[in-house]
This record gives C-alpha cells, sequence and structure tokens, in this order.
C-alpha cells in the first residue's frame, strides 16, 4: 500500500479516490478469495465474486465519503446519484481472469468524468496491487506513476537500442490482422487494457491496440486519462460513451505518426480522434 501512501493529490476527485482505494486495500485480500460465480454482469459476462464484492465496497466507500455523483460499476451498472455531480465510473477488477488464474497483471481502477464522453474524464487512477503500482492524472495536470514509494511524471525514459513492444489485444480472428503492427514492435497481450494503457503512458509500450471491436469503453475511461496526460494519444472506432455497452477498437500511443497511421488502418466508419490538441 506504499504507492497509495505517497500518490499525489492532484485535486480533491483523486485525493478522494486514494483514499477509498486505501481503506479497500486493507479488505483486498479477502475479497479476492471469493472466487465463485456471481451471475453475469451488465455486459453479459460471467462475474465472479471478487469482481461484484469489490465494487459494492468501493461503492459503499464513496457514498461514506459524501460523494453524491452518478456512479456507474462495471458488474452492476448504474448505482444512482446525481448526474450533475459528475459520473464516476468503476472497474473494480480490470483483468479478471489473470486474477482468477494467479497473474499478477490486474487493477483496480477509479474514474471521474463531468459527461459521458472520454474528453470528459477529468481525474483517473489506476492501482495495480500486486505489481506495487499506482498510476494517477488529472486533467491539465499530467499523469504519474508511484512505485517503491517514488513518484515518476510520465512518461519516462526507456532503451532506444531494442525493439519496443507492442500490446495488442488477440481474439479470434484478429491475429492475422494484428500482423500489420508487427513494424512497430514486438507483440504482446498482458490481458488488461487499463495496465496496457498506462504502460503505454510510461513509455515502455510503444503501441496498444485492439482491431477486432473486442472492447468495453469503461475497461479504457481510467487509461484514455493518463495516456493523454502523458502527452499521447487516443481515440476508440467507432465514437463511443464510456458507459455504452457496445465494443470498440481502440489506439494509444505517445507517437503521432504511429497514431495517424494506425487509425486510418482501422477506421471504417465513424471514429472518435481525440489527440492532444482535442482534449478541452
Amino acid at each position: 500500500m506504499r504507492e497509495l501512501d505517497s500518490a499525489p493529490r492532484l485535486s480533491p476527485r483523486l485525493s478522494l479516490f486514494i483514499d477509498v482505494l486505501k481503506q479497500l486495500a486493507d479488505e483486498l485480500p479477502s475479497l479476492i478469495t471469493r472466487r465463485e460465480a456471481s451471475g453475469k454482469n451488465v455486459f453479459g459476462q460471467i462475474s465472479r465474486g471478487f469482481d461484484v464484492l469489490t465494487e459494492q465496497r468501493i461503492v459503499e466507500l464513496l457514498r461514506a465519503r459524501g460523494c453524491e455523483a452518478l456512479l456507474f460499476g462495471e458488474e452492476r451498472g448504474s448505482y444512482g446519484g446525481t448526474s450533475e455531480r459528475g459520473l464516476v465510473v468503476i472497474d473494480p477488477i480490470d483483468g479478471s481472469r489473470n486474477l482468477l488464474f494467479g497473474v499478477p497483471f490486474w487493477t483496480v481502477t477509479l474514474a471521474f468524468a463531468e459527461g459521458k464522453r472520454f474528453t470528459d474524464v477529468t481525474d483517473a487512477v489506476v492501482w495495480a496491487p500486486e505489481l506495487s503500482l499506482c498510476f494517477v492524472a488529472s486533467r491539465g495536470r499530467g499523469a504519474y506513476l508511484v512505485r517503491g514509494g517514488h513518484t515518476y511524471k510520465l512518461p519516462l525514459a526507456y532503451p532506444t537500442d531494442e525493439e519496443p513492444i507492442v500490446e495488442v489485444v488477440l481474439s479470434r480472428g484478429t491475429i492475422e490482422r494484428a500482423r500489420f503492427l508487427r513494424k512497430y514492435g514486438v507483440l504482446r497481450h498482458i490481458g488488461c487494457i487499463s495496465l496496457a494503457l498506462c504502460y503505454v503512458a510510461a513509455g515502455a509500450f510503444s503501441l496498444s491496440a485492439d482491431l477486432g471491436g473486442a472492447i468495453r469503453p469503461i475497461d479504457l475511461t481510467a487509461g484514455s486519462l493518463i495516456v493523454r496526460e502523458a502527452g499521447g494519444y487516443f481515440a476508440t472506432i467507432p465514437q463511443a460513451a464510456i458507459v455504452d455497452q457496445r465494443r470498440v477498437s481502440y489506439v494509444a500511443t505517445l507517437h503521432k505518426r504511429i497514431f495517424d497511421e494506425v487509425l486510418s488502418i482501422l477506421r471504417s466508419g465513424e471514429a472518435t480522434c481525440q489527440s492532444r490538441s482535442e482534449r478541452d
């Protein structure tokens, strides 16, 4: 939990999120033992006990601290609230399959938005408990990584004499299509979209993309702000609200040339193009 203690409190909302996660941290070890199936979430996928219970606990902690915003969770959808107070998007466990099989690439994510567009997101935190990492961003104030009690402004510097890493979501029917991304680096998939976006923001991944329209917008909400605040570029194809139930493709990178090239290939209709110049 050292990473939460040291996380920069860039705004009152981000401070609220950090306090909620610090309290959750004491309870999370017991929550993640609940691996039984627990019905289906609002997107029609199987929920696990740790998904539902973690989301419910986050909602309780937010309300106990006076949060009146509309709360929307990946598992149970809307918990009510006042939309005039904004929207809090909760992904209690991103990377549930990884957690289920003991792989440490999973996160707890919270994001605040003034509306339902990706450009409306103002504050975000992505916490990776088993990796002891915390990524935070606030609109206009930058993006940061907290690791080992130290805070680093993103992006970081990485070796340039090695072939870069491209994080690509590989699903049925997209493996062949993904081959063109090989020109940008070695292909990998870690199974946690929010963490992949944070690694893009850090500069560890040169690109993160989905080519098959397999991603729920809620999985992208927190990470998209962290990418943009690190000076990067992010788009969904087609355009979607952050609480849409339809699935999308996306591209995220710190490199304008790569962004333009991949987006032009992926675009098959209307696309959202949210670059640094369009954030405001």
